[in-house]
């Protein structure tokens, strides 16, 4: 048996691009597919944005129930408080999008961040990806990021 990486078994992730504002700047993390941050951020903490993806197997829960799963650890794990959550279109898929106020352990300040999640399928019938994607900024700064986190994710595209 022959087996191989992108191929018709296990199909790569799938191909994303996003537009930052000028000024914003990549960020190299191990486990993102894209990353950035504000160049201009505001003293003591780097205005980000990350975008992650996880490989889905017959998943059965779907959007909804996989965003709830994610939002109950957000609660356990960082003291995470659901400001709220709506659905809309990105990349011409549903999408969940949340926001949030999270107050890490060791962070000197709360934290805002909107999260976007959305299901893309693969060439493989058994195969998903969750494409989650994060901004996050300090809780100062929501009103200001908020509307630009926003106008980031409503540039994703999916090839």
């Amino acid at each position: 048996m022959d087996l191989s990486f992108p191929g018709p078994t296990f199909p790569a992730p799938p191909s994303l691009s996003l537009r930052c504002p000028d000024g914003w700047e990549p960020v190299f993390l191990a486990n993102a597919l894209i990353a950035a941050r504000d160049g201009e951020s505001p003293e003591g903490f780097q205005v980000n944005m990350v975008v992650v993806t996880t490989r889905l197997v017959d998943d059965t829960l779907g959007l909804n129930g996989l965003v709830d799963d994610m939002h109950a650890r957000t609660i356990a794990d960082m003291a995470g408080q659901l400001q709220q959550t709506s659905t809309s279109t990105l990349a011409q898929r549903e999408a969940r999008l949340s926001v949030w106020l999270l107050e890490p352990a060791g962070s000197p300040f709360p934290l805002f961040q909107v999260e976007a999640v959305l299901l893309v399928k693969s060439s493989n019938d058994r195969i998903s990806h969750l494409v989650q994607m994060h901004g996050t900024a300090p809780a100062g700064y929501a009103e200001h990021y908020g509307g630009v986190f926003r106008a980031i994710f409503d540039t994703l595209a999916i090839a």
